[in-house]
């Protein structure tokens, strides 16, 4: 009875988070242990398969960079927080090797990284990404968000 009423109150006094990757809040993320953690940067590349830079990062390092993305952008969820981080760095490459899905969340990232823009910001994810496709074709070498700002 002591042994099943400890594991009860260990499980109240232990940080909850959504297990959906997409919803998982920047506070959530930063009140887990170091294996908490871990289990959520599995479930965030799961979430950004297609990304071939994602796909080749180890869960360590995705947890590095989630924490990293919610310390600069602490409100809103943490895929939010790493997707507007990735973008400052997203290479032309990067972006142009991306299927179709994947193009449309990066125009979501950059929406959100490029926040301030009133006018990117009335646009839809899918016409983002078409911007910044055709950014790249003009200026492929450099990043995305450079090329945007031509």
């Amino acid at each position: 009875m002591k042994l099943i009423l400890a594991a009860a109150l260990s499980l109240l006094a232990a940080p909850t988070f959504a297990a959906d990757a997409e919803t998982m809040t920047c506070k959530d993320l930063m009140a887990m242990d170091s294996a908490g953690m871990t289990t959520a940067a599995t479930s965030m590349k799961n979430a950004m398969k297609g990304n071939a830079k994602m796909d080749a990062t180890s869960d360590a390092d995705v947890s590095k960079m989630a924490e990293d993305a919610c310390t600069a952008n602490p409100d809103g969820t943490v895929m939010d927080a790493m997707h507007a981080s990735m973008m400052t760095t997203m290479t032309c490459k990067d972006m142009m090797a991306m299927d179709e899905a994947g193009m449309t969340k990066a125009g979501k990232s950059m929406k959100m990284a490029m926040k301030d823009d009133a006018a990117m910001s009335a646009m839809a994810d899918a016409d983002v990404a078409k911007k910044a496709g055709d950014a790249c074709a003009a200026k492929p070498d450099g990043t995305v968000m450079d090329a945007m700002k031509m």
